[in-house]
């Protein structure tokens, strides 16, 4: 027997905190999200956009933000056909300065409303809201954050840059 949870007595809260080493192994899923969808809150079309951003705000406190590498470097080649981003990435996985830094989760779902934060250890950065319209700025990187303002209601960034919290009130 299936006994239904009503959507504004649920609350469930998750957290976890990884290592930029163990983040770029992770080879496991957080179910968070099954478990909203499974309690008739989270909808089958508004899930998969939750797990998309979320999955950009985490490869960002990772890549860009712990182990300091920039959007342009994908765009740089070396002579063996490598992208400067890509070995620069691995190299750092190996270095202990940043692949021990700390990637913190919390995932909330408390009075209907679903909170996303995450934070890095980088050095933080200062974003401003990109004109996508624009044809010029339409490059080969950079588009995550339009993909979480078009996902989500509302988006904070704290710790000078080191952490964003994305909220979002309407799951259906």
């Amino acid at each position: 027997m299936n006994i239904a949870i009503p959507r504004e007595d649920t609350e469930l809260v998750f957290r976890i905190s990884l290592t930029s080493r163990q983040l770029a192994d992770a080879s496991y899923e957080i179910n968070f999200f099954n478990r909203l969808s499974e309690a008739g809150i989270l909808s089958d079309t508004t899930k998969p956009r939750i797990e998309l951003a979320f999955q950009e705000a985490l490869i960002n406190a990772l890549e860009h933000g712990n182990l300091e590498l920039q959007s342009i470097w994908k765009e740089n080649f070396e002579p063996d056909g490598k992208d400067r981003y890509s070995q620069l990435r691995a190299k750092r996985l190996q270095i202990s300065d940043y692949s021990s830094r700390i990637v913190e989760i919390e995932l909330s779902y408390v009075k209907q409303t679903l909170v996303i934060s995450i934070h890095d250890q980088g050095r933080g950065f200062s974003y401003k809201k990109s004109d996508s319209k624009n044809e010029q700025s339409v490059k080969l990187h950079g588009r995550g954050f339009d993909i979480i303002y078009s996902v989500v209601d509302r988006v904070e960034f704290f710790d000078q840059g080191r952490g964003i919290r994305m909220i979002k009130s309407k799951l259906s």
